[in-house]
């Protein structure tokens, strides 16, 4: 299965008010008062790397999908939410890629 995560303490925010997956990941964090350095070790990542997911530079991969998952310690109605938002985020990642090589032509 892999490092074992720790867990932060249920997040007092609400994920079903959430539009964007990098927005939840950032205020879960900051309301549990966790640094970015913090997390990133808990979550077995480079901190760069969890900076960049945040500011939208790195797309999530489902092996971080699933560590985020088990850190936030969602149940399993946040956890199909967290799942849809990061998918919506691939999508429109997608889709901007393809606009941007059709904007070339």
């Amino acid at each position: 299965m892999g490092k074992h995560i720790i867990p932060l303490k249920k997040p007092t925010i609400n994920i079903f008010s959430y539009q964007d997956c990098k927005k939840f990941i950032y205020d879960s964090i900051e309301c549990n008062k966790v640094s970015l350095r913090t997390a990133a070790t808990s979550l077995h990542l480079n901190v760069s790397t969890l900076s960049r997911i945040i500011n939208g530079d790195r797309s999530i991969s489902d092996e971080t999908m699933k560590k985020l998952i088990r850190y936030f310690n969602l149940d399993k109605k946040e956890k199909k939410v967290f799942i849809n938002l990061i998918l919506y985020n691939r999508a429109k990642e997608t889709i901007n890629k393809i606009n941007a090589s059709y904007s070339q032509l």
